[in-house]
């Protein structure tokens, strides 16, 4: 009779920086998850007691989980919070222009340059559920520029800034009939 000890600890996911506005909620566990090697459901806990939620500034979380063989892992998070910015065309301009610089060049073709930009969108913004302030194609860009997360209102945002940015005609699609408004 053979027994196998599992000797591995859990794996923690989604722990980018994370950057919220002063008075905004803090979604800590979102897009957070644990996998483990048995496959088993891992439950992922976080101490944020360091955290003061009314008080910008830089905090580590730490996240913890652990197998039903007892194996533990735990994973640090940085957690700015940043006072209100007063969001212009003028600033998210200038972060557009910084990652456009970044990822096209001038003999690109305007399909290159899309999926350039596609890409950087797809690798640098992380989905978070919150709804964040859907006020204006400026206010979405902010988040995904910025704090490089948000829901699909900032991906949408965010590329449509770059695209535009750049000289490529787009529009914003949205569905007017069925359960959700996207």
């Amino acid at each position: 009779n053979v027994s196998i000890v599992d000797t591995t600890a859990p794996v923690i996911d989604g722990l980018q920086e994370l950057v919220v506005t002063l008075g905004d909620n803090i979604l800590y566990m979102d897009g957070v998850s644990a996998t483990d090697n048995s496959g088993e459901s891992i439950e992922v806990t976080v101490n944020k007691a360091n955290v003061q939620s009314n008080v910008a500034g830089v905090y580590t979380i730490t996240y913890s989980a652990v197998d039903s063989s007892g194996n533990s892992t735990s994973c640090e998070r940085i957690l700015k919070i940043e006072e209100p910015v007063k969001i212009t065309e003028e600033l998210i301009l200038s972060m557009a222009d910084a990652v456009i610089q970044k990822v096209t060049t001038a003999d690109m073709s305007a399909w290159d340059k899309a999926k350039a930009l596609w890409t950087w969108c797809h690798d640098n913004i992380a989905y978070s559920t919150s709804s964040g302030d859907r006020t204006s194609v400026w206010t979405g860009a902010y988040e995904g520029l910025h704090k490089q997360s948000g829901d699909c209102f900032a991906y949408y945002a965010t590329y449509e800034v770059l695209l535009t940015r750049v000289g490529i005609p787009n529009m914003r699609v949205t569905r007017i009939n069925g359960e959700t408004n996207h």
